[in-house]
Protein backbone atom coordinates (compact mmCIF):
# COMPACT_ATOMS: atom_id res chain seq x y z
CA UNK A 1 0.00 0.00 0.00
CA UNK A 2 1.32 3.43 -0.94
CA UNK A 3 0.01 6.70 0.50
CA UNK A 4 -0.95 9.56 -1.86
CA UNK A 5 2.46 11.18 -1.37
CA UNK A 6 4.30 7.98 -2.41
CA UNK A 7 5.38 6.78 1.04
CA UNK A 8 5.03 3.15 2.04
CA UNK A 9 3.90 2.83 5.70
CA UNK A 10 6.38 1.14 8.02
CA UNK A 11 4.15 -1.89 8.77
CA UNK A 12 3.86 -2.76 5.10
CA UNK A 13 7.64 -2.43 4.59
CA UNK A 14 8.26 -4.82 7.46
CA UNK A 15 5.71 -7.27 6.11
CA UNK A 16 7.24 -7.08 2.64
CA UNK A 17 10.66 -7.90 4.09
CA UNK A 18 9.22 -10.91 5.94
CA UNK A 19 7.55 -12.19 2.80
CA UNK A 20 10.79 -11.84 0.80
CA UNK A 21 12.79 -13.89 3.34
CA UNK A 22 13.56 -17.52 2.66
CA UNK A 23 12.65 -20.11 5.28
CA UNK A 24 16.25 -20.25 6.59
CA UNK A 25 16.30 -16.53 7.12
CA UNK A 26 12.96 -16.64 8.88
CA UNK A 27 14.48 -18.36 11.92
CA UNK A 28 11.76 -19.57 14.23
CA UNK A 29 9.15 -19.56 11.49
CA UNK A 30 11.16 -22.11 9.48
CA UNK A 31 9.12 -25.04 10.84
CA UNK A 32 5.90 -23.39 9.65
CA UNK A 33 7.13 -23.30 6.08
CA UNK A 34 7.68 -27.04 6.04
CA UNK A 35 4.20 -27.77 7.45
CA UNK A 36 2.80 -27.11 3.99
CA UNK A 37 4.29 -30.42 2.86
CA UNK A 38 2.19 -32.33 5.35
CA UNK A 39 -0.91 -30.14 5.22
CA UNK A 40 -3.74 -31.99 3.55
CA UNK A 41 -2.14 -35.40 3.98
CA UNK A 42 -4.54 -37.84 5.58
CA UNK A 43 -3.97 -38.79 9.14
CA UNK A 44 -5.06 -41.88 10.97
CA UNK A 45 -8.24 -40.09 12.05
CA UNK A 46 -9.26 -39.41 8.44
CA UNK A 47 -8.58 -43.01 7.44
CA UNK A 48 -10.47 -44.33 10.47
CA UNK A 49 -13.42 -42.05 9.68
CA UNK A 50 -13.63 -43.31 6.08
CA UNK A 51 -13.39 -46.91 7.25
CA UNK A 52 -16.05 -46.39 9.90
CA UNK A 53 -18.37 -44.73 7.37
CA UNK A 54 -17.97 -47.73 5.06
CA UNK A 55 -18.67 -50.16 7.88
CA UNK A 56 -21.78 -48.28 9.04
CA UNK A 57 -23.51 -48.26 5.65
CA UNK A 58 -26.69 -50.30 5.58
CA UNK A 59 -28.24 -51.67 2.43
CA UNK A 60 -31.91 -50.68 2.48
CA UNK A 61 -34.60 -53.31 2.30
CA UNK A 62 -37.33 -51.31 0.55
CA UNK A 63 -35.41 -49.07 -1.86
CA UNK A 64 -32.86 -49.38 -4.64
CA UNK A 65 -29.59 -50.55 -3.05
CA UNK A 66 -27.33 -49.03 -5.72
CA UNK A 67 -26.83 -45.75 -3.84
CA UNK A 68 -25.72 -47.50 -0.64
CA UNK A 69 -23.43 -49.84 -2.61
CA UNK A 70 -21.87 -46.88 -4.44
CA UNK A 71 -21.24 -45.09 -1.13
CA UNK A 72 -19.67 -48.27 0.23
CA UNK A 73 -17.36 -48.56 -2.79
CA UNK A 74 -16.52 -44.84 -2.67
CA UNK A 75 -15.33 -45.09 0.92
CA UNK A 76 -13.06 -47.99 0.05
CA UNK A 77 -11.80 -46.07 -2.98
CA UNK A 78 -10.86 -43.18 -0.71
CA UNK A 79 -9.15 -45.56 1.67
CA UNK A 80 -7.11 -46.91 -1.26
CA UNK A 81 -6.16 -43.35 -2.24
CA UNK A 82 -4.83 -42.92 1.30
CA UNK A 83 -2.72 -46.06 1.08
CA UNK A 84 -5.08 -48.48 2.86
CA UNK A 85 -5.70 -51.32 0.45
CA UNK A 86 -8.46 -53.77 1.34
CA UNK A 87 -8.74 -56.67 -1.08
CA UNK A 88 -11.69 -56.95 -3.44
CA UNK A 89 -12.74 -60.30 -2.00
CA UNK A 90 -12.76 -58.87 1.53
CA UNK A 91 -14.81 -55.88 0.34
CA UNK A 92 -17.19 -58.32 -1.31
CA UNK A 93 -17.59 -60.30 1.90
CA UNK A 94 -18.15 -57.09 3.87
CA UNK A 95 -20.82 -56.05 1.38
CA UNK A 96 -22.50 -59.44 1.75
CA UNK A 97 -22.63 -58.89 5.49
CA UNK A 98 -24.58 -55.66 4.90
CA UNK A 99 -27.47 -57.41 3.15
CA UNK A 100 -30.91 -57.06 4.70
CA UNK A 101 -32.74 -60.28 5.70
CA UNK A 102 -34.82 -60.18 2.52
CA UNK A 103 -31.63 -60.60 0.44
CA UNK A 104 -30.04 -63.30 2.58
CA UNK A 105 -30.47 -65.80 -0.26
CA UNK A 106 -27.87 -63.83 -2.25
CA UNK A 107 -25.35 -64.23 0.57
CA UNK A 108 -26.03 -67.97 0.79
CA UNK A 109 -25.65 -68.30 -2.97
CA UNK A 110 -22.34 -66.40 -2.95
CA UNK A 111 -21.03 -68.52 -0.08
CA UNK A 112 -21.35 -71.63 -2.26
CA UNK A 113 -18.46 -70.35 -4.39
CA UNK A 114 -15.35 -72.50 -3.91
CA UNK A 115 -12.80 -69.68 -4.46
CA UNK A 116 -12.98 -66.62 -2.20
CA UNK A 117 -11.08 -64.56 -4.78
CA UNK A 118 -14.13 -64.78 -7.08
CA UNK A 119 -16.33 -63.00 -4.55
CA UNK A 120 -15.39 -59.44 -5.44
CA UNK A 121 -17.29 -56.28 -4.73
CA UNK A 122 -18.29 -56.07 -8.42
CA UNK A 123 -19.71 -59.61 -8.46
CA UNK A 124 -21.62 -59.03 -5.22
CA UNK A 125 -22.90 -55.66 -6.46
CA UNK A 126 -24.17 -57.24 -9.67
CA UNK A 127 -25.93 -60.02 -7.75
CA UNK A 128 -27.54 -57.56 -5.32
CA UNK A 129 -28.81 -55.32 -8.11
CA UNK A 130 -30.14 -58.27 -10.10
CA UNK A 131 -31.93 -59.54 -6.99
CA UNK A 132 -33.38 -56.09 -6.37
CA UNK A 133 -34.61 -55.79 -9.98
CA UNK A 134 -36.27 -59.21 -9.81
CA UNK A 135 -37.87 -58.40 -6.47
CA UNK A 136 -39.10 -54.94 -7.49
CA UNK A 137 -40.31 -56.27 -10.86
CA UNK A 138 -42.37 -58.94 -9.10
CA UNK A 139 -44.02 -56.27 -6.93
CA UNK A 140 -45.01 -54.17 -9.94
CA UNK A 141 -46.67 -57.03 -11.83
CA UNK A 142 -50.42 -57.49 -11.37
Amino acid sequence: MVTPNGVVPYGFRAMARLIERTPREAGRGHHLYHKKDSYGNPGVLNIYTKFKQAIEIKIPDNTDPSLAIDKFATHFGRLAENGVIIGDHLQGMMLLSKLPPSMEAIARLMCQESDIKKITILVVRRAILMGWEQRSGAKNQP
